[in-house]
């Protein structure tokens, strides 16, 4: 009887301890642009993706979100494709790096890839790589938890969780090598041209 009646407390007790954001996962939703989350780009070239983010807390309503890093996680072939990697999205926060801009319960953040500054980040592709070769795997997005508004004080409350999306990178052939001929070809039309001309002469002085 004593047994029960101390396992009936404990569970009491382990009930009213309050959960820790993030025990409850996918409260971060991320969706790539485009949705497939597969790019590509000639090797040198910069590429990115655009993005829209949305924070629903399902434990307490009042919690609050920011995306402290982004970083790109489980390549297939870094080695062939990768160069560098710069994630746009955790310093728009301001002066004390909370990123998730707005980050109210419920809130949705938006933005298109522009080279520069916004999106989920940039991707630079091998100054050497190969017209054809791929790099996959996993963006991965951590946050931060808090009890209300952290710009106006707000407590944390959980962080370091995470949630990925899927991505691909296609090394295109170079804009250069499909719009201008080889060497070779214009020695080739020159050729053509002159014996063109060449049967034209004769054709008249006949």
């Amino acid at each position: 009887m004593k047994r029960t009646i101390l396992v009936a407390t404990f569970l009491g007790m382990t009930l009213m301890v309050p959960l820790r954001a993030g025990q409850i996962q996918d409260t971060l939703a991320v969706e790539l642009a485009p949705v497939s989350g597969a790019i590509s780009g000639a090797a040198g070239a910069t590429v990115g993706w655009g993005f829209t983010a949305t924070w629903t807390p399902l434990y307490d309503p009042t919690y609050w979100a920011t995306i402290t890093n982004v970083s790109l996680v489980s390549q297939t072939n870094p080695a062939g494709v990768y160069d560098t990697f710069t994630d746009y999205v955790s310093p728009q926060g301001g002066p004390v790096d909370y990123s998730f801009a707005p980050s109210a319960p419920g809130s949705t953040w938006t933005e298109g890839f522009d080279g520069a500054s916004q999106g989920v980040g940039a991707y630079t592709i091998r100054a050497n790589a190969v017209a054809g070769a791929q790099d996959t795997g996993m963006i991965q997005f951590t946050y931060d938890v808090y009890d209300s508004d952290p710009v106006l004080g707000g407590v944390w409350v959980g962080g370091g969780y995470t949630v990925q999306v899927p991505y691909s990178v296609l090394v295109e052939s170079s804009s250069a090598s499909r719009e201008a001929p080889e060497p070779a070809a214009w020695m080739l039309s020159a050729v053509g041209f002159a014996l063109f001309g060449a049967v034209r002469r004769r054709a008249a002085s006949r």
